[in-house]
């Protein structure tokens, strides 16, 4: 039997509101993450916010990394300070997954990031973000397209969608200062936001908007997937 890709999923956390619970921390992710990478033919695992020392052994331990979305990254790893209103904000998160992908980097495995994961990993090659951006938050039916995406020739995207593409959008924060070692492919067809990045020296693919929650009703946003599961290296 062919051996499964362990996929490393990074979780969030959330406080338990039930009374019974008194504060309980559960660490979660969605479960159409750990579905659609069954889909693809991966072993999913979901990696827990846990100290940086940890994060050799967990590298050590899965074949490829994803980084899910969630909070903002705090603006102090990229030399700001903060310029809005806003507690989303999980600090020893930002440490340890931006430890993640260094250490992923290093041994020499892909790493695609989704919506925060894109910018982490951004943040974490030496690029800034912006702290808020208008018209990119649209709630009402994710599964569904609410902006066009412009793709570049030539691009792992491009083999997938073509020219163009309808994604949805729900982000906050966006790629200011795109860091030197990667290189954008595709862009908002509005207002050129920068929408996926790949790497010009490693195994990195990084999307702005939810592939996963689009899959049930595009089902081409599976072929993501399936390219990092089976084929990224």
């Amino acid at each position: 039997m062919t051996k499964r890709p362990i996929i490393g999923i990074t979780g969030n956390e959330s406080k338990g509101k039930e009374s019974w619970e008194n504060g309980i921390t559960r660490t979660y992710t969605s479960k159409i993450f750990s579905d659609i990478i069954m889909e693809s033919g991966g072993l999913p695992i979901v990696l827990p916010i846990a100290h940086p020392d940890f994060v050799e052994d967990y590298v050590a331990s899965i074949d490829k990394l994803m980084l899910t979305g969630g909070q903002h990254v705090l603006p102090h790893f990229y030399g700001e300070k903060r310029s809005i209103q806003s507690d989303d904000y999980n600090e020893a998160r930002d440490l340890y997954e931006l430890r993640l992908v260094e250490e992923t980097l290093k041994q020499g495995k892909p790493i695609l990031g989704i919506c925060r994961g894109l910018q982490l990993v951004n943040v974490a090659l030496g690029g800034s973000l912006n702290q808020m951006v208008a018209n990119h938050w649209h709630e009402t039916a994710p599964s569904r397209g609410h902006q066009t995406i412009r793709i570049a020739d030539q691009s792992i995207l491009h083999d997938i969608f073509g020219d163009y593409h309808d994604v949805n959008s729900l982000h906050l924060q966006s790629i200011k200062t795109l860091a030197t070692d990667l290189e954008a492919i595709a862009w908002d067809s509005n207002d050129q936001t920068i929408e996926a990045v790949i790497s010009r020296r490693h195994a990195i693919l990084g999307l702005q908007w939810h592939p996963e929650l689009m899959v049930r009703q595009d089902p081409v946003s599976q072929k993501i997937f399936d390219y990092f599961v089976n084929e990224m290296a």
